[in-house]
């Protein structure tokens, strides 16, 4: 269950109370991020307690109303993965339970069970708890606890803490392997581009396709894989999308010609359309928003960043036997993952409204597929050419199309309104300026480098190591800077520093550069920008609810996929235009040099629309804190 942010104009009660039970309200005005709670039979006495999201320790259950969603009753998804933690409520002295996993129940009616008889309750869907817990703030604090009959609740080593069942643990686990994946498979790949032209004979433009086929399934079908994950349900839609993925990287080794190849790199594309969304939907909708959130995506990121980091090593070490070996060696992995997702996905429903809106799916995956498909073709066929005008009238007919679909049908593909939300646009522009500058730069980077400098695909990997190492490690300690500063802060900050670096080398990089002195600065400042990636999944899916976690995904994806292959098409013209028929380094270098120029001022756009949306976001908190606590006027809902 989301938490409810800025201004909440109906103020409901929790829980049916009794003559002993103290009523809650929500204040009619909330903080940007955080709700304020007061004692309803003494208002205007000062909250009771301030909660930043759903998911907060203590007392959490307290800020799940929101305008459109009364809280009618929770229960407790999984009764062995909540311990109990004493905790001192703001300006009470009562003790709070933490309530990590939260799933909507309904009204059970009013229950005299062991003297706890209030309409709203708490209940365990294994029904492993014997007795009721009620949602009134008396019970919530503690005053009365019933003991859970099959799980031992035993306080954690810290306040802080985060417990999940082994279950849980490896549900995460699995989803994190298959991310794992994706970076392992990206990184393996772009080492051995050199290696794979020269034995298949293909040109510079060509090689781009081996990255922008993946690309072009893969951006063009997200949304559609989001949606599909939301409507037919997230185990069978990621169970199939695995199994096509195992596949196409069997092919992939195993193909001699480099349209084949390309065509397997489509495939896996298509594949990742389906299993990276699901997978991140999974996650946002078995963990609580807040500290159990942060804590599996960040986890989930560093599996990521620790596949590209493997990938590079592995990429080295593989080209260097042969490079079908980078297309053979997830094929195992994938297999075991398949296996422990197919017994550890929870099982789930498909959405119990809407239906499969089949013509935004065609024209929003067509409009896809020809943007990214117009964009990366036009370097060779020319911008200005009839092609690549009349491509690009074709995708603005196909999004006008879905755009007026979407408007008129019952149940859309997308609710448009959810494009309006500040927090996923702001995520959005960053990941693709993120991405897109990243891409750009180690295609130039790897081709400069074996090519130009004559450098060995292991030499290649290993300088380029410290940037996944270092993300990796940094990325264990996100969640904690998540919830201590907030997303906001910590994507500016690592955007800007992520700029640097790419200044840095574009400006210094030279035909004989010193790893040390030179690369090795600019690798740290690019490799901390990074670092933010977890930051941007959480701003992203933050307030979302349940059943548009995958579409809310599907479109941050779809951002990064399709902002990264316009990113790459641009690049690729520039450096095809600057080197030309260049052989030495350092014609070579003058004319990669400008496309490392334009990555850098794109990676640096992001950071100023970073910085942008932050100062925006403390002007309004500002404007907020200003408003006379006399507008706030909580109104009391009748008990009765």
């Amino acid at each position: 269950m989301g938490g409810q942010r800025g201004v909440v104009d109906l103020v409901p009660l929790l829980g049916q109370a009794d003559e002993d039970a103290a009523p809650v309200v929500l204040a009619r005005r909330a903080r940007d991020q955080a709700v304020l709670l007061e004692p309803g039979d003494r208002p205007g006495q000062g909250a009771l307690a301030e909660v930043d999201v759903a998911g907060e320790l203590g007392h959490a259950v307290l800020a799940a109303v929101g305008v459109d969603h009364p809280v009618e009753g929770l229960e407790l998804a999984e009764p062995d993965a909540v311990p109990v933690l004493e905790r001192l409520l703001e300006r009470t002295a009562h003790r709070g339970v933490p309530v990590e996993q939260l799933a909507p129940l309904g009204d059970q009616g009013a229950r005299d069970d062991g003297g706890l008889r209030h309409a709203r309750i708490l209940a365990s869907r294994q029904i492993l708890c014997k007795r009721i817990i009620c949602a009134c703030i008396e019970c919530v604090c503690m005053e009365a606890f019933c003991p859970m009959s099959s799980t031992s609740l035993t306080p954690p080593a810290s306040a802080g803490a985060v417990r999940w069942s082994r279950r849980t643990w490896g549900l995460l686990m699995t989803l994190c392997v298959v991310l794992f994946l994706d970076g392992l498979d990206v990184s393996m790949v772009g080492v051995a581009l050199p290696s794979i032209g020269a034995e298949l004979d293909l040109s510079t433009s060509s090689l781009q396709w081996l990255i922008s086929g993946y690309v072009l399934g893969y951006g063009g079908l997200l949304l559609v894989g989001g949606r599909t994950a939301d409507l037919l349900g997230r185990r069978r839609v990621f169970l199939v999308a695995l199994a096509v993925f195992a596949v196409a990287s069997l092919l992939g080794g195993l193909v001699s010609s480099g349209p084949l190849l390309i065509a397997t790199r489509f495939i896996k594309g298509l594949a990742a359309a389906f299993t990276a969304p699901t997978g991140l939907s999974i996650i946002t909708t078995n963990f609580a928003e807040g500290p159990a959130r942060n804590k599996a995506l960040s986890i989930y990121t560093v599996f990521g960043a620790g596949g590209y980091s493997s990938g590079l090593l592995f990429g080295g070490l593989m080209t260097g036997l042969g490079w079908r070996w980078t297309f053979l060696l997830p094929v195992p992995i994938a297999l075991l993952a398949l296996v422990a997702a197919y017994f550890l996905v929870p099982r789930d429903e498909a959405a119990e409204e809407g239906g499969h809106d089949l013509l935004g799916a065609l024209t929003s995956g067509a409009a896809m597929l020809l943007l990214v498909y117009t964009v990366v073709s036009a370097p060779e066929v020319g911008w200005s050419s009839a092609r690549t005008i009349l491509s690009f009238a074709g995708v603005a007919a196909l999004f006008a199309a879905f755009v007026t679909i979407e408007r008129r049908i019952a149940h859309p593909l997308i609710r448009l309104g959810i494009l309006r939300k500040a927090t996923l646009v702001r995520a959005s522009i960053a990941i693709v300026a993120v991405g897109g500058s990243y891409f750009s730069w180690q295609f130039i980077v790897t081709l400069f480098l074996q090519d130009g400098l004559r450098w060995s695909p292991l030499e290649l990997a290993l300088a380029l190591l410290p940037i996944g190492l270092m993300v990796t490690a940094s990325a264990i300690f996100s969640d904690k800077l998540v919830d201590r500063f907030g997303t906001g802060p910590i994507i500016a900050v690592t955007m800007s520093v992520m700029a640097v670096g790419y200044v840095l080398f574009a400006l210094r990089l030279d035909t004989a550069p010193s790893y040390v002195g030179m690369l090795l600065p600019a690798l740290l400042l690019i490799g901390i920008g990074w670092v933010g990636f977890p930051a941007i999944n959480i701003q992203a899916t933050s307030g979302i609810e349940d059943d548009e976690q995958g579409l809310a995904a599907g479109v941050l994806q779809t951002s990064m996929q399709v902002g990264a292959a316009i990113v790459l098409a641009v690049t690729t013209a520039i450096i095809a235009s600057g080197a030309g028929e260049a052989t030495s380094p350092a014609a070579l270098l003058d004319g990669y040099r400008p496309g490392l120029a334009f990555a850098a001022a794109v990676s640096a756009v992001g950071a100023l629309v970073a910085i942008g949306g932050l100062v925006l976001e403390r002007r309004s908190r500002t404007r907020d804190a200003s408003v006379p606590a006399s507008e706030a006027e909580p109104a009391l809902v009748d008990a009765a």
